[in-house]
């Protein structure tokens, strides 16, 4: 799997606020870099979430880490989330 890594993680959701990407999926992703993509993305007209189509929380205090972080146009959102939740296993509770 290919990564683009030049100018940091914020590349990959800068090509989708552009048009130029339609998804951008992180592991991790960085929180202050997430306080400053997702309020560029939601006004380019795209969807910021976590995996499971919540809202993507911004933990900015100390100790805060990053988390999982799905980015898209916003059209495509809901079958991107679909794709990423066939296989899942089920939360255990």
């Amino acid at each position: 799997m290919w990564r683009t890594r030049a100018f940091g993680d914020f590349w990959s959701y800068a090509l989708v606020a552009e048009g130029a990407a339609d998804v951008a999926l992180a592991a991790w992703a960085d929180p202050v870099q997430l306080a400053t993509l997702a309020p560029l993305l939601r006004e380019a007209g795209g969807t910021v979430t976590d995996p499971e189509g919540a809202p993507a929380a911004l933990p900015l205090g100390p100790g805060s880490t990053g988390h999982p972080v799905v980015a898209s146009n916003g059209h495509l959102h809901e079958e991107v989330l679909t794709t990423l939740s066939v296989g899942a296993e089920p939360a255990q509770g």
